[in-house]
């Protein structure tokens, strides 16, 4: 699971705003989305790389780790629709393997389909790894006005997860000593669920019943402003990596428009 890493926090990275690393997420996607040649997709995901890399500190080797798993589902999607579209295709063709017949744009658009999810997911795992959940909500609170009693909603969700999860296990254990085996496999946690279910269930009411009565007795609600002990800001790193990757984005969509080797959808022939 990918969470957040604490390790590189004084890296550069990990000083900018939540807000910008999303709109950069957004920028970075949409582009890529819309693309049905691989070449954007593929700087992209070479920049991403670079950015872990040299602005997250991030050893090649954990990067490699990081990105490993969604490689494998990034390549299952170029092979699936490469086996797809080798077999429409029955007299007219540029590759021919046993049945499957290929043209020149099938390959592209299987090979953009693989990389957009590579870059997507890789630039994906750079705010996930880089940004504290607590000062991401906070940035929601602050320059896109989310309510605070969401906010903090969400806060108290998140941070009660690894507490039912140690919860969990002690139930396991407690069931193991008193000589309750549990299943295994996937099908077994099934069948093992409704065993966990009910003293979960008693532990997630006993915590929100402590949690509500604690934000009553502090008022919570009551304002519709509220003082924090700490504020995310807006400073001038965040608006020069805004701006630059906006400058970036937009050189490179006019660099691969100018050689034809972007194509945003508009006429492309799937058939």
């Amino acid at each position: 699971m990918i969470t957040y890493d604490e390790n590189n926090k004084d890296s550069l990275l990990y000083k900018i705003n939540p807000i910008v690393k999303v709109l950069i997420l957004v920028i970075t996607t949409t582009i890529i989305t819309f693309d049905y040649k691989p070449y954007s997709s593929i700087i992209f995901f070479g920049v991403a790389i670079f950015i872990l890399k040299f602005l997250g500190r991030f050893p090649l080797k954990k990067i490699i780790r990081l990105i490993a798993p969604f490689f494998i589902v990034a390549l299952s999607f170029f092979l699936f629709t490469m086996l797809t579209r080798g077999l429409t295709h029955k007299y007219i063709y540029d590759f021919k393997f046993y049945c499957f017949t290929w043209r020149n744009k099938d390959i592209i658009l299987s090979l953009a389909l693989g990389f957009r999810i590579l870059a997507i997911i890789t630039y994906s795992i750079i705010f996930v790894v880089s940004t504290n959940p607590v000062d991401f909500i906070l940035s929601l609170i602050a320059y896109l006005h989310l309510p605070y009693k969401i906010g903090y909603s969400i806060l108290t969700a998140y941070r009660f997860l690894p507490t039912f999860t140690k919860e969990l296990e002690s139930i396991r254990f407690a069931h193991e000593i008193r000589g309750i085996k549990n299943e295994k496999g996937f099908i077994g946690k099934i069948k093992d669920f409704k065993k966990f279910v009910i003293p979960m269930l008693a532990t997630a009411i006993r915590r929100g019943e402590r949690i509500s009565i604690a934000m009553e007795a502090r008022a919570f609600g009551i304002s519709k402003d509220r003082t924090y002990y700490r504020k995310i800001k807006f400073e001038k790193l965040d608006g020069t990596s805004l701006i630059l990757s906006i400058i970036f984005c937009i050189l490179l969509v006019i660099i691969l428009q100018r050689y034809n080797l972007m194509n945003m959808g508009i006429g492309f022939n799937f058939n």
